[in-house]
């Protein structure tokens, strides 16, 4: 051999393809988990978007009436309890992964929650228009939103 002369031997490129495996397989985990919390965040944006709309029927109903629409489990399977006094909401138009609760009303003030469907305290997808999803269901507890229009997302 030649003095200054850069020569690989075959360990040298073995631990040369071993390096570039881990970097690889560590480059690939990162891109799957930031795949997976972008769906999550997807998902969880339909709770966001559609709690904002029933936030909004409910403030028209306030100002026309000087006190909120009554509180209903599972909004949207019972539709008719929001409809009958006049509130100004339709069903989402796609499959929805929420079951939407509105836990105060009346007098007392408003707030709702979506819960993913599946999840305890759900039916199991009650409507035709619901879908379970289970990765859903073991990352978030549930999304709220209150009278002043505050989401909070709680996450298990």
């Amino acid at each position: 051999m030649t003095k200054g002369k850069n020569t690989f031997t075959p360990i040298d490129l073995m631990i040369l393809v071993v390096i570039i495996g881990i970097l690889a397989n560590i480059a690939i985990l990162m891109f799957s988990t930031a795949a997976e919390r972008n769906k999550l965040f997807n998902k969880v944006a339909e709770a966001k978007y559609i709690l904002k709309q029933i936030f909004t029927a409910a403030m028209e109903y306030y100002m026309e009436n000087g006190l909120y629409p009554p509180a209903v489990t599972d909004l949207f399977d019972n539709l008719s309890i929001w409809t009958d006094v006049g509130v100004p909401i339709s069903t989402p138009s796609s499959n929805v992964r929420f079951q939407y609760n509105v836990t105060t009303g009346g007098t007392a003030g408003f707030a709702a929650v979506a819960i993913p469907v599946g999840a305890t305290g759900t039916s199991a997808a009650s409507s035709t228009k619901e879908i379970a999803d289970q990765a859903l269901i073991n990352k978030v507890t549930s999304v709220t939103i209150d009278q002043n229009g505050s989401i909070t997302i709680y996450w298990k």
